[in-house]
């Protein structure tokens, strides 16, 4: 009886002489209070870096709360209160690690901000000063086009001669190659610095996720991401060869609307650039067969798009694949019995094969 009153004693002493702190981690950008037991008894100990942690060991402590209780001066059964006070008035910051994938992926649609977040801040003005000067150069070259389609049109129109009607078509073809190309690369960057921003975001992220979204951003991306270079050309020359038939359907798709369409106006004043060389029929028949081929173009490329994300998505999936280094299956011979009763008046018996996979 003795015995159990001393060990009772020993219990509440040993309660009594330990206080419970709540330590705040922050992680994620989330805050999560995790319950410390400290011994009271060694409160004045806590300036020569002496803890007893009886729930929680000190190395899962976040790095702010293993500074409070390590390396300041905390008053009794309490965390300091400046610190606690740095804790809690974390805020948002395009430099702090406390945004979420998808956060930073919606941040990064806005051109250069996904480098800020990532700490590349030299990348930012260069990645804002290209797709700027892209773009402003396609505003040009579009403008230059619209200017000679203007003149070669007036000049058909007025049924003058190809020597002058020739000239003026190939600046507008030259026009409008510019204006695609500089549209092109300023939509290509754009891309591009997502695709960047994502590759190089730090924190945790699925790989399988983060390489699907990388090609689904840009194409190839998520191959780089995981080492498949070989698959590069490949895809990309599916995808030039895609946009090459596109492009040339395209304008000739154009240029037969545009005669069918000068032929069946009713106005006698405008005329086809082909000068009646072909019949409204031939004329409805050609844009026909160029629109169809740019449309089968168009699927082809949306087609190739879709096949990089799904290869890209099995690709890693399969690289991320947890296989057990215990893959074994046996085969062995066994003897079991029916406790089920016959209808002759005993119990069945035999001999068969297990079967046994461990994985």
């Amino acid at each position: 009886m003795v015995m159990i009153v001393v060990v009772m004693l020993q219990s509440v002493l040993c309660l009594s002489a330990q206080s419970v702190r709540k330590v705040i981690k922050v992680q994620g950008g989330k805050r999560s209070v995790s319950e410390v037991v400290v011994d009271a008894m060694k409160v004045d100990s806590l300036k020569t870096d002496s803890l007893h942690v009886a729930k929680v060991p000190v190395d899962s402590l976040s790095a702010i709360a293993k500074d409070s209780i390590l390396n300041d001066s905390l008053p009794k059964g309490k965390l300091k209160k400046t610190r606690l006070d740095e804790v809690f008035s974390q805020k948002f910051s395009l430099t702090r690690d406390t945004i979420s994938h998808t956060a930073h992926f919606l941040l990064s649609l806005v051109p250069g901000v996904g480098q800020i977040y990532n700490r590349q801040y030299y990348k930012a003005p260069i990645f804002i000063g290209v797709i700027g000067g892209f773009a402003a150069g396609g505003v040009i070259a579009s403008s230059n086009y619209n200017t000679f389609k203007n003149d070669y049109y007036h000049a058909v129109d007025l049924n003058l001669p190809s020597a002058i009607t020739d000239p003026l078509e190939r600046k507008m073809k030259q026009a409008g190659t510019v204006r695609t190309l500089f549209y092109s690369a300023a939509a290509v960057t754009y891309l591009y610095q997502i695709a960047d921003a994502t590759f190089h975001y730090r924190g945790y992220v699925n790989p399988v996720q983060k390489a699907t979204i990388l090609s689904a951003v840009f194409p190839g991306a998520g191959f780089v991401y995981t080492k498949r270079y070989w698959r590069l050309p490949i895809y990309y020359g599916a995808f030039a060869a895609a946009a090459t038939v596109v492009d040339y359907n395209n304008r000739y798709f154009i240029r037969y609307r545009n005669a069918y369409n000068a032929m069946t106006d009713g106005d006698p004043t405008t005329e086809d650039e082909f000068h009646g060389r072909y019949t409204e029929s031939q004329l409805s028949n050609a844009r026909d067969a160029y629109r169809r081929d740019r449309d089968l173009g168009i699927i082809c490329m949306v087609g190739i798009y879709a096949i990089n994300i799904i290869d890209t998505y099995v690709t890693a999936t399969l690289m991320n694949w947890d296989i057990s280094r215990d893959l074994t299956a046996n085969v062995k011979p066994v003897m079991f019995r029916d406790y089920a009763y016959t209808k002759s008046g005993g119990y069945a018996s035999g001999a068969g094969l297990s079967l046994s996979i461990k994985f």
